[in-house]
């Protein structure tokens, strides 16, 4: 009752709701090779780099979702600890985030989300309400896994045609096992850019005949005309070319999604003598901390400035028991 009381207080502002969300993939998993030390990787991220984001959050006063690894919760229950004390959302993001995970069977699947469900639930005392699958990768078998375990939404889907036509580009350069990285379909990539009922027998496409739901498709929000993905990766690979102002003003819609990762914010100290070939954490850290710090902030400020910034699970919340595509929804659903 008291998170219905919150929304309704925040619907009553004239403004529409987004959301920051952040996948704790740790160094460990921005390799092209597994490494000899993962033990390691792991350590860094969450000894040093997650405390360095939660204070990031606390100065800009930001709630956010934290999508999480359940062999990394096992393995840091404190520093999972310290983020639901801080107020925020812990989602599920697999037990061992394979990258392969839409290749898995369905039990295989299940088992992956169900493990981490476990330990999340384990070291909170909440069950998690959301989920991301590993590289944006979900079919129909992870839709009824979801609903059947009573998830209130999924945040996986990235719609957007250049992440799809990259990502082709690297795994076909660069990757030798092939199945190390998974594609999502192409006709998956038609699916809707705000938040929508999923039909159960065709993920990508919104439910027209379903005005109340329990289940929500929350897809990465992506920019307008040039149709790359609001990830805060983009701004800090296309800096030189892409202002932060033009990256957020192109990404607006009535709500909007917004994506780190956890790497973002590792600093070349932190990896200093740590020889391992990883793909994208070098070139994060090849722009300061501070700079990348200031550019985010800026980013928030224009977010808190348009928007009610909410965790995915409020988002949700909101949503639910709304048929988010009809005409005479309220002026905050209409998309």
């Amino acid at each position: 009752m008291f998170a219905i009381f919150i929304i309704t207080k925040l619907m009553s502002q004239n403004k529409t709701f987004a959301n920051i969300n952040i996948d704790l993939d740790t160094l460990n998993d921005d390799l092209r090779e597994p490494s000899n030390n993962p033990n390691l990787l792991k350590e860094i991220t969450y000894q040093r780099v997650v405390p360095r984001f939660l204070n990031f959050l606390r100065s800009e006063n930001l709630k956010a979702t934290f999508f999480c690894i359940g062999q990394d919760v096992k393995t840091f229950p404190e520093v999972i600890k310290s983020i639901d004390n801080d107020g925020h959302e812990i989602a599920n993001h697999t037990m061992n985030h394979p990258k392969q995970f839409a290749l898995l069977s369905m039990v295989d699947k299940e088992q992956e989300i169900a493990l981490a469900e476990k330990e999340i639930e384990r070291i909170t005392g909440k069950r998690p309400e959301g989920f991301r699958a590993p590289g944006y990768t979900i079919d129909e078998d992870v839709f009824t896994i979801l609903r059947k375990r009573q998830y209130s939404y999924d945040a996986s889907l990235n719609n957007s045609l250049f992440y799809f036509i990259l990502k082709s580009i690297y795994k076909q350069l660069f990757i030798k096992n092939k199945n190390y990285l998974v594609l999502q379909k192409l006709k998956h990539y038609a699916s809707p850019a705000v938040p929508y009922i999923p039909r159960a027998d065709a993920f990508w496409k919104k439910e027209e005949n379903d005005e109340k739901s329990s289940f929500i498709e929350i897809p990465i929000g992506k920019m307008k005309g040039i149709d790359l993905p609001f990830i805060s990766a983009v701004l800090l690979c296309f800096h030189r070319f892409l202002p932060a102002s033009l990256f957020y003003n192109l990404s607006r819609r009535p709500m909007i999604n917004l994506q780190f990762h956890i790497n973002e914010f590792t600093q070349e100290s932190d990896i200093a003598g740590v020889e391992e070939d990883f793909i994208l954490t070098k070139t994060y850290c090849s722009l300061p901390l501070e700079k990348r710090l200031t550019s985010f902030s800026s980013l928030l400020n224009w977010m808190k400035r348009d928007y009610t910034l909410i965790t995915l699970n409020e988002m949700a919340a909101s949503l639910k028991g709304k048929n988010v595509h009809a005409d005479d929804a309220p002026q905050h659903f209409k998309f």
